[in-house]
């Protein structure tokens, strides 16, 4: 879990060139589809915020990615708001605790 969510928060110090953000957007996708599958696989009900919010990941292929730049970007935002209150979960503490 914790690695996932390291690869997506990556992410932020990465950036466009000027023009597309084709790459960029695209690994953010997969960083985020990633995430999203270990969070489901981890435990649904604990993420289950998460997984709401990543709904909203746009279909793969996406042919005009840069048009939903803004969409994916507020889905990052979105769940880096919900692990900075859901710190635990982040670091994968929570589920170390349960064993």
């Amino acid at each position: 879990m914790a690695g996932a969510w390291a690869r997506v928060q990556a992410t932020e110090y990465g950036g466009c060139p000027k023009g597309s953000c084709k790459d960029y957007l695209s690994n953010l996708v997969q960083q985020l589809e990633s995430l999203n599958e270990v969070m489901a696989a981890t435990d649904g009900e604990k993420f289950a915020k998460p997984i709401e919010i990543m709904q909203e990941i746009p279909d793969s292929p996406i042919f005009d990615i840069d048009s939903k730049r803004e969409s994916i970007l507020d889905i990052r935002a979105q769940l880096k708001s919900w692990f900075s209150r859901h710190p635990e979960e982040a670091t994968g503490l929570s589920s170390r605790r349960q064993s």
